[in-house]
């Protein structure tokens, strides 16, 4: 019985210790997204949340992987004033209002470099992985004629992200994680117009790749 006793005992105290000596965490972070570029003109500001898993290599560097959710809305109010810049030489054009979210799944591989080792922890950090992206489909009607506004698809696509940020200890396995980050893939957005009649014709279009600055904050708990 004693023998036993002291074989539990030594357990425990060999799972306390492997406990203790872990370099493994898991973080969730909440994020405001804003869009650049054409991304920009055509969807508003977003946000999104994240959930990595890390691991310390070593005291300043960390590895990770992480995966989330992000959502845009559609920007009506800049996209009709892009369509009234473009047809002020041919009259009024209609205002429309579409219904269309972008959605963003990442799944990403990390790295961080801290550069100390103290309680507070500014670190630079490259992301690379996938973007699986989704766009929600919608038409208007202009002059009784239903018209897609928006293709709906969903794509996977390459990505990365670049960071700056800080850990900072508020409990003996809790970090603050805070962290500004630009990211993008190599999917295009852009807008497409044209008009015609007797005599005249004429059209615009602009493309760029998905871009967007992230601004997160959130917990990182030692295992």
């Amino acid at each position: 019985m004693k023998r036993t006793t002291l074989v539990i005992l030594a357990l425990i105290f060999s799972c306390g210790f492997l406990s203790a000596q872990t370099n493994f965490s898991i973080g969730v972070n909440g994020a405001y997204l804003s869009p650049t570029g054409d991304f920009g003109n055509l969807y508003k500001s977003g946000f999104g949340g994240l959930a990595c898993l890390t691991y310390n290599v070593t005291e300043n560097i960390q590895l990770s992987l992480g995966t989330g959710y992000s959502r845009f809305s559609f920007n009506n109010d800049q996209y009709n004033q892009m369509l009234r810049d473009f047809y002020s030489d041919y009259g009024t054009p209609p205002t429309v209002n579409i219904s269309s979210n972008l959605k963003i799944i990442p799944v990403m591989l990390g790295g961080k470099y801290f550069f100390t080792n103290t309680a507070f922890k500014p670190y630079a950090g490259l992301d690379l992985g996938l973007h699986i992206v989704s766009v929600d489909g919608a038409t208007i009607k202009v002059n009784g004629q239903t018209l897609d506004a928006v293709k709906g698809e969903s794509k996977a696509a390459t990505a990365w992200g670049l960071a700056v940020g800080f850990l900072y200890k508020v409990a003996p396995k809790i970090n603050l994680d805070v962290n500004a980050k630009i990211n993008g893939d190599n999917l295009e957005t852009g807008t497409n117009f044209s008009t015609s009649g007797s005599g005249y014709s004429s059209s615009q279009s602009s493309n760029s790749t998905v871009t967007f600055i992230s601004v997160s904050a959130g917990l990182l708990f030692e295992l």
